[in-house]
């Protein structure tokens, strides 16, 4: 499971964006506790079959004891952000 979007990334030293349309985004680890759960999630660039690691980044979301795996439980938490509005699973 992963989900695939726009990867736009700006910095205030350069002028424009990094943008990688179809990113590959994975959730890589999943650290939970009873109350909230930490993911770790790779955005990759996918050229000629090889992925392509572009960056990492971190979400916090709260754990469900009722749910599903934390795994699962954390790309149901990542399509709920705006940013993630967009996003399609693959």
């Amino acid at each position: 499971m992963a989900l695939t979007k726009t990867y736009v990334k700006t910095e205030n030293h350069f002028n424009g964006a990094l943008e990688i349309p179809n990113a590959y985004w994975k959730v890589e680890f999943v650290n939970s506790t009873k109350t909230n759960s930490n993911c770790v999630v790779s955005i990759n660039k996918i050229e000629e079959n090889k992925n392509i690691a572009i960056e990492t980044k971190h979400y916090k979301f709260a754990t469900s004891m009722q749910g599903y795996n934390p795994i699962k439980q954390a790309y149901e938490y990542l399509k709920t952000l705006p940013e993630f509005a967009d996003a399609l699973d693959c």
